[in-house]
């Protein structure tokens, strides 16, 4: 019989036979096997790699002699596979721009297969640009009162532009902001009063009529209504008669006496200007007595 075809373990041995005088013709087969037991085998070692394809190893002893006298080898290998080595998935996309405008990160994966200690980061980070950003601009001053008597609202506005100066819609928030208000000076101008009595008695004159601004009915000097508080307008009188008015005097004349002891009389006048046909009320002509500036002269006594 052959050497058992197992080193340890079941295996099988066989014994052949030949047809002697060269003929084919003898009977009963010329082959035959049977199972053998060459004992039991040894354990396997460790895999060599930890992952991935590695060896394992196993021996054994010749007993009863030299290991040269021992049919076959006394060590075997065989290729072993303990779990694939981990190693990284193909990079994922490139994921989304953190921003929808102005300078952002995206990002992309990767992962690790097989296990969890594959070298290297399973993330990268790349910068991306979007549009210019929107931002609003600096709040315009608030208005006045839109009431200046009870309540009203005060507004003031901001506009939504790009770095670039351009209009844009997409700033978060309101362009309009409100605040309530009370309108302290509730003025009005009260009625027209009547018209007052012409300024002249002939001719053309002015007649004049007012209104007072008040607060709530009450003067008040800090009030300022809308309007003029006066009107004026002509009015027409009985035509004049023609004025006409006196010169100055002229000097009094030098007086009719020349001494001191005789009453004379000196005069003067005046003279009526004005339109034609008009009369000066009063004299033209005045005089009055005087004495002359000589002594007397002293007659003789009887």
């Amino acid at each position: 019989m052959s050497t058992c075809s197992a080193t340890c373990g079941q295996g099988e041995r066989s014994r052949t036979r030949f047809c002697h005088q060269g003929t084919n013709r003898c009977d009963g087969k010329d082959f035959e096997a049977e199972r053998c037991d060459a004992g039991p085998c040894p354990e396997w070692s460790t895999c060599s790699a930890t992952c991935g394809q590695g060896i394992a190893t196993r021996s054994r002893s010749c007993l009863g002699g030299a290991e040269h006298l021992c049919p076959g080898r006394s060590t075997e290998q065989k290729t072993c596979e303990d779990r694939p080595c981990s190693q990284w998935a193909p990079w994922q996309e490139w994921g989304l721009c953190s921003a929808s405008c102005g300078n952002g990160m995206k990002r992309r994966q990767r992962i690790c297969q097989y296990g969890t200690d594959c070298p290297g980061p399973n993330e990268e980070s790349l910068f991306c640009y979007g549009p210019p950003c929107a931002q609003w601009t600096e709040w315009c001053e608030w208005t006045s009162c839109s009431s200046k008597c009870g309540p009203g609202q005060r507004t003031r506005t901001r506009s939504c532009q790009t770095s670039d100066g351009r209009d844009s819609n997409d700033c978060q928030g309101q362009s309009v902001e409100n605040l309530p208000c009370e309108g302290t000076s509730c003025c009005s101008l009260e009625p027209w009063c009547s018209w007052s009595k012409c300024d002249a008695e002939c001719g053309v004159g002015r007649s004049i009529r007012t209104r007072i601004c008040t607060n709530r009915g009450s003067p008040d000097p800090a009030c300022h209504c809308d309007g003029s508080d006066r009107e004026e307008r002509q009015c027409n009188a009985q035509a004049c008669a023609p004025r006409c008015d006196w010169t100055q005097w002229c000097e009094w004349s030098t007086c009719s006496s020349t001494q001191e002891c005789v009453v004379g009389v000196h005069s003067r006048s005046r003279q009526c200007v004005g339109e034609a046909g008009c009369n000066c009320i009063g004299m033209a002509d005045e005089s009055q007595q005087c004495r002359g500036t000589q002594p007397c002269k002293q007659e003789p006594p009887c």
